[in-house]
């Protein structure tokens, strides 16, 4: 394995199973803690599995983030010139204008030449600054998506804390910087 995908391993997987199973703790404390008051005595074998669990649970978050974002929602976007019409600006702001593809499609960069770029970049050595954006916006992503899940559970609970939408805003509101950094720095070299 090599250092570059140690560091995104643990930047996005892992924290983000973590924060999951944080999420989960807040909304069954006793649940958890019978099961964490039950592993007290093998409180060894409990921090090393909680490792590889958290970076499971982060690959399945961004496996459902997938399949939301680049499967269910993305069919409903248009295929030619999808921004032109004020309802698909709106459609492309609010589901994929934090991510990598809603940017791409307000500069109108196609997906194959964004991809022949990065191809280009990986090669030529001059990717490294382009894949720290790439993480971090991978890493918010999966933030906005477990506070989204966390609001959905507060709704379906009739209970509703008003710091999740301001935390979900600020978090959306750096995801889409990152994302924007990072389709900046592969949009001067196409």
């Amino acid at each position: 394995m090599t250092e570059k995908f140690t560091l995104r391993d643990i930047l996005v997987y892992t924290l983000l199973g973590l924060i999951v199973l944080f999420f989960t703790y807040l909304y069954y404390p006793f649940e958890i803690g019978s099961i964490i008051k039950d592993s007290k005595d093998y409180s060894d074998l409990t921090v090393l599995l909680l490792i590889p669990i958290s970076y499971l649970i982060g690959h399945i978050l961004m496996s459902l983030d997938d399949v939301i974002f680049n499967g269910i929602l993305l069919r409903f976007f248009p295929k030619e010139k999808p921004l032109k019409n004020k309802y698909w600006k709106f459609y492309n702001f609010l589901f994929f204008g934090y991510r990598n593809i809603g940017i791409r499609n307000k500069e109108e960069i196609t997906n194959e030449t964004f991809l022949k770029t990065c191809d280009k970049l990986i090669t030529e050595n001059k990717y490294e600054k382009a894949e720290y954006y790439q993480v971090m916006s991978d890493l918010f992503k999966g933030i906005v998506l477990i506070i989204f899940i966390s609001i959905v559970f507060d709704i379906y609970l009739w209970r509703f804390e008003f710091w999740k939408l301001i935390l979900i805003f600020l978090i959306w509101y750096r995801a889409k910087m990152f994302s924007a950094y990072y389709v900046r720095m592969i949009k001067r070299n196409i």
